[in-house]
């Protein structure tokens, strides 16, 4: 038999968890004295160990409750749907990983950091693949294809050089002016692309603006700082200077 305080030495296991999981019932001691102290036996840590286990596996403290209770075929399909999910998190904290590599360099290279740039660069690059899903709906998926291939070969220097235009094209909007600064910095925006491709993707817009009348795009899916009236304006100024063409083929 063991004292609280001896079988919290012998097991490992501070005297506050041990009190927490008698009071929630997960592991009750042997035996209660009439003055309230609690005693163990060997007995008590071997389901000690097991729930060291399942912490370990990642079980929840309400889940390990129903482990304990589970017979060995619920135990096995237990274990494998656990595995599963951890596979899950793990590709997700993979994701997080690849993500913040990318974003850390350009915070990095930056000699002031505009919080609302990195938080929309982050969102992007976590929502690539919800992006490809929901651009193959309506494009080809050799253009999707290109058109992400581009970020891959400097993701970061594609990045700031994409929302560095988009501060200058947010300033000019707000100018209200049209000039020859003004037109050769939204021809520069579009020229971020190789030659020809945003002309290409222009041209299977159009074919979707015909057919669909309009595309929804879901809030968020595709993060910018600029409004959508500055979008709205960004392509006015593109189609009006014939930076990228927009009319029907004859």
């Amino acid at each position: 038999m063991y004292s609280i305080g001896q079988f919290a030495k012998k097991t490992g296991v501070t005297i506050r968890t041990l009190r927490y999981y008698d009071q929630i019932g997960l592991l009750k001691p042997a035996q209660i004295s009439a003055a309230g102290r609690r005693y163990y036996h060997d007995e008590n840590m071997v389901q000690l160990q097991k729930i060291m286990t399942f912490r370990f596996l990642g079980y929840s403290l309400e889940k390990i409750q129903e482990m304990l209770q589970n017979d060995e075929k619920e135990f096995t399909q237990s274990l494998v749907k656990q595995r599963n999910e951890i596979q899950k998190q793990k590709e997700h904290l993979d994701r997080i990983t690849e993500v913040l590599d990318n974003v850390i360099p350009l915070i990095e290279e930056q000699a002031t950091v505009e919080p609302e740039i990195v938080i929309a660069l982050i969102q992007s690059l976590a929502k690539e693949e919800e992006q490809k899903h929901f651009l193959e709906q309506y494009f080809s998926k050799g253009l999707v294809e290109k058109l992400f291939e581009v970020e891959k070969y400097d993701m970061v220097g594609f990045h700031r050089k994409e929302f560095h235009f988009q501060l200058q094209l947010k300033q000019a909007y707000r100018n209200k002016v049209v000039n020859e600064e003004v037109k050769e910095l939204v021809k520069e925006f579009f020229t971020l692309m190789p030659e020809g491709l945003m002309q290409n993707f222009f041209d299977e817009l159009r074919d979707v603006l015909d057919e669909e009348g309009d595309i929804e795009f879901p809030d968020g899916l595709f993060p910018s700082i600029l409004t959508q009236e500055e979008e709205d304006w960004l392509i006015d100024v593109a189609v009006t200077y014939n930076l990228v063409d927009m009319k029907a083929d004859e």
